[in-house]
């Protein structure tokens, strides 16, 4: 007998794989007219979306905050002091301020700026370069800033002018950040006030007085002036004189001719050492 060709629906329609790119179809090795009725049964492909991008915008922020730098008084004078941060985006505009007050770019003050590095070099440092400094930055309308401080330590200083007379007045400006705490002193009794000794502290400035001074008044008097950064000495030697003159008028008799009073001051200077930092020195 004859054998009836297969239909086409016996072919089992996972025979060969479709594969579809666009509006075109292939077919691995299409074996019957099922798979290529198929894959038209498909049809097109729907058309593609246009890609979308959405750019977030970067926060402006530091990625690396300034930090204080603290200088020895001695060692600092003459040198470079460098503020550096770094600011996100790499985009962003930035200022210096020292103080609250603009700075520009000086022989006194350079700026770099490289990528998201910033930088203050301050050059030939000062007692006066003490102070706040600030790294302003804009982008995009937004701005932030961030402040550190440059703190040039030293000790306080002790000017001190003297007067002679009936009255000791010893005046002594103290300068130093914080300010110092000042104590007087006569041969190592610390001095307080009393009905002839006056002793006035204000910020920047102290004064001993003594009235109705007497033989007695003679001593070492020390003005001390102590802050967390070290302490500062000025010592003043007084010396009250009194001398008699006498007129004679016979191996039997006497009479006070003359009294007289002098006072002499010497003083100077004893710097003292260094105990501790972190203090603001002007």
């Amino acid at each position: 007998g004859v054998k009836a060709a297969p239909s086409e629906a016996a072919v089992p329609a996972t025979a060969a794989p479709i594969k579809r790119l666009d509006n075109l179809f292939f077919i691995e090795e299409p074996t019957n007219v099922s798979q290529i009725r198929s894959a038209q049964s498909l049809g097109p492909s729907p058309p593609e979306e246009p890609i979308k991008f959405a750019l977030k915008p970067v926060p402006l922020k530091f990625t690396k905050k300034l930090k204080d730098i603290v200088l020895q008084e001695a060692e600092s004078i003459g040198s470079s002091a460098v503020f550096e941060c770094e600011v996100s985006p790499s985009t962003a505009i930035t200022s210096w301020m020292k103080d609250g007050t603009n700075l520009r770019e000086s022989p006194k003050h350079k700026f770099t700026s490289d990528g998201k590095d910033r930088k203050l070099n301050i050059i030939d440092v000062q007692l006066s370069d003490t102070g706040e400094y600030t790294c302003v930055a804009k982008n995009a309308g937004k701005e932030i800033s961030c402040t550190a401080k440059l703190i040039v330590e030293g000790k306080p200083q002790l000017l001190s002018n003297l007067k002679a007379g009936s009255k000791i007045e010893l005046p002594a400006d103290v300068k130093g950040k914080p300010d110092p705490r000042v104590k007087w002193t006569k041969a190592d009794l610390v001095l307080r006030a009393d009905d002839r000794v006056a002793i006035d502290c204000q910020p920047g400035h102290s004064k001993l007085s003594i009235s109705n001074t007497t033989r007695g008044d003679t001593a070492t008097y020390i003005i001390e002036a102590v802050n967390i950064c070290g302490r500062a000495t000025a010592t003043i030697d007084v010396n009250i004189l009194g001398t008699e003159l006498i007129s004679w008028h016979n191996l039997y008799s006497s009479a006070l001719r003359h009294l007289k009073n002098a006072l002499y001051l010497t003083y100077w200077t004893v710097w003292g050492s260094k105990h501790s930092s972190k203090a603001w020195i002007s």
